[in-house]
């Protein structure tokens, strides 16, 4: 896996994890994302 095929899975990840699309995961939302 190159750096930027890593970068990109983070950003999908980041994305996911980001529901109110602040740019930004706050506690909540990574309490609702880890809540599995």
């Amino acid at each position: 896996m190159t750096e930027v095929e890593l970068e990109q899975a983070t950003d999908g990840v980041l994305n996911e994890l980001d529901k109110n699309g602040d740019g930004y995961v706050d506690y909540g939302e990574y309490r609702t994302a880890v809540a599995f």
